[in-house]
């Protein structure tokens, strides 16, 4: 054999606009993580579900939680800060 290999042709490549991200083995895009600042973010939003609407002192590290699979750091305190419209429809869901 002398090496020589046949020359491939050109085929067209589709392309989208989007975001790149990570995928699975089985081809299932992956969510990206939050970052710490988004983290705190919400819980400081929803430190001012809780303080507006006098649910317990839990709330909060409960909904924290149930976002992002674990309860926010001890003894982190965090400013209530006026919640976005998607960490509202959590705080519509009542006490906790």
């Amino acid at each position: 054999m002398c090496g020589w290999e046949p020359a491939l042709r050109p085929q067209d490549v589709d392309v989208i606009d989007g975001e790149l991200g990570r995928v699975d083995r089985q081809r299932q895009a992956q969510a990206a993580q939050p970052t710490h600042q988004e983290k705190m973010t919400w819980l400081a939003m929803l430190s001012h579900i809780a303080r507006e609407r006098g649910y317990r002192p839990g709330w909060p590290g409960a909904n924290f939680k149930e976002k992002f699979g674990s309860y926010p750091p001890r003894g982190i305190t965090v400013m209530p800060i006026t919640p976005s419209a998607e960490v509202l429809t959590v705080g519509e869901r009542g006490r906790a």
